[in-house]
């Protein structure tokens, strides 16, 4: 994963944005072309593009807006610029939005009913829109017992549809200059922490998530297919929670079969 920052800004009262508008000519252009001419990918011409828009407004008392230090560049943004991406999520989806789901950033306002955090604190972004965030009351089956990524209701409530924040065009996203979020999707970062590590904060979550769910033993023999940032972070959960059994993985580019030695494959094959 890369990150980013957006260095200039916008007028007063307004702030720069990378954003997605649905547009079937526009993400025909890219998908026919985009491999071949990458510049096309981006620019008034293509459905994503660098666009200045009105600050956004708190939706409701317990929502905040924070100020993005930094933003994560996910596959899956990747794939959404390129016309590459699934129209699984499609119909859950609300547009124009602002992309970016990663981030660690400074809260700048607080609602009325905030008791979470603070102006001023740092905090990096749990990024689903589950029923906490939604103000759905009782919620629903996953969110009750906390899996709030397999929430089942993220087409109503009180925001536009989106799985996560980046894909709803009501809370804006990390590649802008200013989002709103709930209170309920923010973690404060210890003051010692980089930005840099803390903007990792949610692939390790997912990575972590993942190796917590193998009932490992010392004997085992693990084969990890595919080493990109979630495959050598999942790599890394696996040393940290104390497997010390082989580790094969499978790795396609050099600088992937580099780190994975790094982060303690046992075997690194093509």
């Amino acid at each position: 994963m890369a990150h980013a920052t957006i260095t200039q800004k916008g007028r007063d009262g307004y702030v720069l944005a990378i954003q997605y508008r649905k547009s079937p000519l526009r993400y025909l252009l890219v998908r026919l072309f985009g491999k071949r001419i990458p510049q096309l990918c981006a620019g008034w011409w293509a459905p994503t593009s660098l666009v200045e828009l009105s600050e956004p407004h708190l939706p409701a008392g317990d929502w905040v807006k924070v100020h993005p230090r930094l933003a994560g560049i996910c596959g899956s943004d990747i794939d959404v610029i390129a016309a590459r991406g699934s129209f699984y999520f499609a119909p859950l989806t609300s547009y124009p939005f602002i992309l970016g789901h990663e981030v660690v950033g400074d809260v700048v306002e607080v609602g009325n009913a905030v008791t979470k955090v603070n102006v001023g604190d740092r905090v990096v972004l749990e990024p689903a829109l589950s029923c906490p965030v939604r103000g759905i009351t009782p919620p629903c089956e996953y969110c009750q017992r906390g899996q709030f990524g397999n929430c089942e209701r993220i087409a109503d409530g009180s925001i536009s549809p989106g799985v996560q924040t980046g894909y709803c065009r009501d809370t804006g996203g990390a590649w802008s200059e200013l989002l709103v979020a709930h209170e309920h999707q923010l973690h404060h970062v210890p003051d010692g922490l980089p930005d840099e590590i803390a903007i990792l904060t949610e692939p390790f979550a997912c990575a972590l998530h993942a190796a917590l769910r193998i009932k490992f033993t010392p004997s085992d023999k693990i084969l990890l297919i595919g080493c990109g940032t979630m495959g050598l972070m999942t790599l890394k959960a696996l040393r940290m929670l104390g497997f010390d059994g082989h580790i094969t993985a499978v790795a396609k580019y050099q600088h992937q079969r580099d780190w994975a030695h790094r982060m303690g494959a046992s075997v690194v094959v093509k």
